[in-house]
């Protein structure tokens, strides 16, 4: 709001719309992805929490991972010795949350140009 090129385009008169979408959008696009990288990343995480607990969606139209987990703690799973039925869902959940703050770690590093050195 109080750059140069902003105040300059104030000055030409350009519109509203013009100024938001010419000069103050593009710097500011870089933080809205990675802000909804990290998003994506807890809701999933989010969702596999409450789901385990049995608070998250109840359709099987659609299973997700934490209804996965759900469904190997109603057949005592843990209980019966049968791990393979937690390890791939806790793997996958892992590995998904990691490659997410890794992509944002990256995109952290492209756009802000102090973390290069």
């Amino acid at each position: 709001r109080n750059r140069d090129h902003v105040n300059l385009s104030k000055l030409s008169g350009h519109s509203i719309a013009h100024i938001i979408t010419r000069d103050i959008l593009p710097y500011i696009a870089s933080y809205v992805i990675m802000a909804l990288i990290l998003q994506i990343s807890s809701g999933i995480l989010a969702e596999a929490g409450l789901s385990i607990l049995g608070l998250g969606p109840k359709t099987t139209e659609v299973p997700t991972l934490g209804l996965m987990m759900n469904w190997a703690m109603i057949y005592q799973a843990h209980i019966l010795g049968k791990w393979w039925a937690y390890f791939p869902i806790i793997i996958t959940i892992a590995l998904i949350a990691f490659s997410m703050n890794l992509m944002n770690t990256g995109l952290d590093q492209v756009f802000n140009p102090a973390l290069r050195e």
